[in-house]
């Protein structure tokens, strides 16, 4: 199996689990698939997002640090993967569209669009109209 054929597969099943309101299984193989992939020159839905709040501030706050911005962005996972007595007991984690949207978005930026599996062509289809990658 190749590492593209890995990352094929935790999306699908991040899908599939997503699908089955499974959010916890989701969000869990979405990130393990963005982490698996190569780092790419091309924007993808993490890098553009962590960019525009980088040095962004709230009204009366001080701007966030990058460092922060990502902790903000990995918070539903990485309360997933660690445990600490800094992370709350509970959290929502109906966020786990986000997450296979971030996976599929990098998956696009290191394989091609045409990667895709049929899976994600499907679920990601509504996204189409905001593909930074359409041509």
């Amino acid at each position: 199996m190749s590492k593209r054929q890995a990352v094929e597969q935790l999306i699908d099943g991040a899908i599939c689990a997503h699908e089955a309101q499974q959010h916890a299984v989701a969000i869990t193989l979405a990130g393990a698939a963005e982490d698996a992939m190569p780092d790419v020159d091309q924007k993808y839905m993490f890098a553009i997002t962590r960019d525009v709040f980088t040095g962004h501030a709230d009204p009366g706050c001080e701007p966030k640090s990058e460092k922060q911005v990502v902790r903000i962005l990995n918070a539903e996972r990485d309360w997933l993967k660690h445990n600490n007595s800094q992370q709350p007991s509970e959290m929502e984690l109906g966020g786990s569209i986000i997450w296979i949207f971030r996976a599929i978005s990098k998956f696009q930026a290191v394989y091609g669009r045409d990667a895709e599996t049929a899976t994600m062509q499907e679920f990601f289809a509504p996204a189409r109209a905001f593909d930074l990658h359409n041509g």
